[in-house]
């Protein structure tokens, strides 16, 4: 999962860690992922979440498939 914008914000304000918001984190960020091949398409779900995923849909909820390292 990505981290989310605001949160990089609040560890560059709070710990000045600019790496976080110039930019430097999100390339290293995606260099990892490429490399350890983290994608959301043709992840195989196993029964338990499967059967929550349809109910998830059935109720009107939003679902979406975590990225994984599929490599």
């Amino acid at each position: 999962l990505r981290t989310p914008d605001y949160v990089k914000q609040e560890w560059t304000a709070q710990h000045g860690l600019p790496a976080f918001t110039d930019g430097t984190f999100d390339i290293a960020l995606d260099a990892v992922c490429s490399r350890v091949g983290v994608q959301s398409e043709g992840v195989a779900h196993n029964g338990a979440n499967q059967l929550m995923i349809d109910g998830c849909r059935k109720l009107g909820y939003h679902v979406e498939t975590a990225p994984q390292a599929m490599a």
